[in-house]
């Protein structure tokens, strides 16, 4: 389906296909609505760091987080195919871990660029400032 949309910072019109009606016309809103959450980039930040994680060494790491919000993020990125629960063998017993799937793993270089470019940008406005 051909749609026109109306840029609001340039006045300019596009014409492009449009996947859903959720992230509009362009996929780089669907990417950019994956990881809009500070807390679920700090997950999949997170389990790239420690390969995988249990829920309360999740938990743990991010100071005041409640467990339910935890609990929705997980789900969330888990129904993104984002990261999976995987059931661990730890002596004898089992223990439910989170991990990064293939996916997951493939944002964490998009992520790296975006905080490059935040922080390239940061300085540059510092500059601008002066």
């Amino acid at each position: 389906m051909l749609t026109t949309v109306q840029s609001t910072y340039d006045r300019t019109s596009v014409t492009s296909y449009a996947d859903d009606s959720i992230t509009g016309p362009f996929p780089v809103f669907y990417t950019l609505n994956l990881i809009s959450n500070h807390r679920k980039t700090s997950v999949i930040l997170l389990l790239n760091d420690a390969m995988s994680a249990e829920f309360t060494e999740i938990l743990s790491s991010f100071n005041g987080m409640n467990q339910f919000v935890l609990i929705k993020i997980l789900r969330q990125l888990e129904e993104d195919c984002i990261i999976k629960r995987v059931l661990e063998e730890d002596g004898g017993d089992y223990k439910v871990k989170y991990r990064l799937t293939y996916t997951g793993r493939r944002l964490i270089p998009i992520i790296n660029e975006l905080g490059s470019w935040g922080k390239e940008q940061r300085r540059h406005k510092a500059l601008i400032s002066i």
